[in-house]
């Protein structure tokens, strides 16, 4: 769909759901429940996929772009500690919607263990304690453990956990990115002065498209957006009358 198209029929169905009881929407208001719908219909795919042990399909994401990143390794702050006292940590970009390869290179003493190239595995910080005591999950010279430190700024924090008896020489991924926001028009144009933008950015993707991401869930991702759209209305609609009562 282009942006002129996917706002249409968002008024229409938008209408139908509500009746025409609910009120109109600018622009920046449909382009903010557009993206937000979009996140949320890849989230849910991308949790449920995960869940089942399989892959991202390639028809929703084969439009978005591809990033390969050799990441830039930080050192420990007030805010940052090491797990253990060979763990390294990287800084990468915050625009990763999914993850296609991930590893590392060693660096050891160890010629078994020196410039192996190991699988890097996310873990959730709150068993990694369990995980390193396990020697059948900890870290080995095929596993590196992962573990998210979140957001500084604009970067993510991630911290790697080697084997004892090595370090962590380069950090590597090949990721799909996030797609570009759905915007329906020029905001600096629209809204003169007010500085609006979603994720940052201000303008359509393209005049032939909404959005990077596949036709094939661009109905879904407008059916998306008027439920979030409607919720909203119907839960400031009943703020409101329970603040006249």
């Amino acid at each position: 769909m282009t942006t002129l198209e996917m706002s249409r029929e968002f008024d229409l169905k938008y209408d139908n759901v509500s009746s025409k009881s609910a009120p109109a929407l600018d622009d920046y208001e449909k382009s903010v429940f557009l993206t937000n719908g979009m996140y949320k219909l890849l989230d849910i795919s991308k949790s449920n996929l995960v869940k089942e042990g399989m892959t991202v399909p390639s028809e929703i994401t084969k439009k978005l772009k591809k990033s390969y990143e050799t990441t830039s390794q930080v050192g420990e702050s007030a805010t940052r500690k090491k797990i253990v006292s060979n763990a390294v940590f990287y800084t990468r970009a915050s625009d990763i919607y999914h993850i296609e390869l991930e590893q590392a290179k060693l660096n050891s003493d160890d010629p078994y263990l020196n410039g192996w190239v190991a699988k890097v595995i996310p873990v959730p910080y709150d068993r990694v304690l369990r995980v390193l005591k396990n020697p059948f999950l900890g870290p080995e010279r095929d596993r590196i453990l992962r573990i998210d430190s979140g957001l500084e700024g604009s970067s993510d924090i991630i911290q790697l956990i080697p084997p004892k008896n090595a370090t962590i020489n380069t950090y590597s991924l090949q990721y799909i990115k996030k797609p570009y926001p759905i915007i329906l028009s020029d905001l600096s144009l629209y809204f003169p002065g007010d500085n609006y933008s979603i994720y940052g950015k201000t303008l359509p993707y393209s005049d032939e498209e909404a959005t990077d991401v596949s036709e094939i869930v661009h109905r879904q991702i407008v059916d998306a957006a008027v439920d979030l759209a409607i919720l909203h209305y119907r839960e400031n609609s009943l703020s409101n009358n329970l603040q006249i009562k």
